[in-house]
């Protein structure tokens, strides 16, 4: 994080410099090197040399539209709507990062506010965000394949294809390897809604394979990471998760065996 602090006091000190940044590798290792100063602000105290760069740098991004996207960040977390929507409306995007994430955040605060329901306008504007290459597209991009439930390959653009593989994401007990022995596992996501726990409950497959379940909150964070075995039913505690909607994806290496949501409804 360090030299990216450099690279942030070596500009201009305005606050529009960086954030036109069209670099998307820097730009989201400079917005994360901004949320672990707003989250950890102890790490600006103490009045050493590295604190005080840390401090000079924070506030440099905090007259940044990097600080207005972590506050959206934090009013979809919270569900302040109202809020939300004022940010939205007032913030004035200055590269394609920055469209992206005000296209998805807008759609974000409508799909809260119809009790959960996707327009098909904010699903149409959500997948022309979602077709584009995370490479060049920014954070925004994978936010919006998660509220539309897309598996899309991103490898083609590496070899000459500018437009990204989209598959809709795997239904329950269907895959999108064609392996012989994965395309035998198939697994069974239930209560849903969920209460208390959600069963992940495996079928097929050799009794030792060992399987990788992801869980999501719905802006993309990841919030569970933990391992099933095939020909077994493995409870997840919901204690972690608040009630709404959340993503799972259940993979073997780097095969993706399933995709899905579910509900929590304490």
């Amino acid at each position: 994080m360090f030299s990216i602090i450099d690279s942030i006091i070596g500009h201009s000190p305005t606050a529009t410099v960086f954030s036109m940044s069209s670099d998307v590798t820097q730009y989201e290792m400079v917005r994360n090197a901004y949320k672990v100063m707003v989250k950890n602000p102890w790490i600006l105290n103490g009045g050493t040399a590295t604190a005080n760069k840390y401090q000079t740098a924070k506030n440099f991004l905090s007259g940044t539209n990097i600080h207005k996207l972590i506050t959206m960040d934090t009013l979809v977390s919270t569900k302040y709507l109202s809020q939300l929507s004022a940010e939205v409306g007032s913030f004035t995007p200055q590269n394609q990062i920055e469209m992206n994430a005000k296209s998805y955040f807008s759609a974000m605060a409508n799909f809260l506010s119809n009790n959960h329901t996707l327009s098909p306008a904010d699903s149409s504007i959500l997948l022309t965000v979602a077709t584009q290459s995370t490479f060049n597209g920014g954070y925004a991009v994978q936010k919006a394949r998660n509220m539309l439930n897309l598996f899309i390959d991103d490898f083609p653009t590496y070899t000459g294809n500018p437009t990204p593989s989209l598959k809709q994401a795997p239904n329950e007990g269907s895959f999108v390897e064609e392996d012989d022995q994965l395309r035998k596992i198939s697994v069974k996501v239930f209560p849903n809604p969920a209460q208390d726990i959600i069963n992940f409950e495996t079928e097929g497959g050799c009794s030792k394979d060992v399987l990788r379940l992801d869980i999501y909150g719905f802006t993309g964070e990841l919030i569970i990471s933990d391992y099933i075995v095939s020909r077994n039913n493995t409870a997840i505690s919901t204690s972690e998760l608040s009630n709404g909607i959340f993503f799972y994806r259940i993979t073997k290496g780097n095969t993706i065996l399933q995709k899905g949501k579910f509900v929590v409804n304490k």
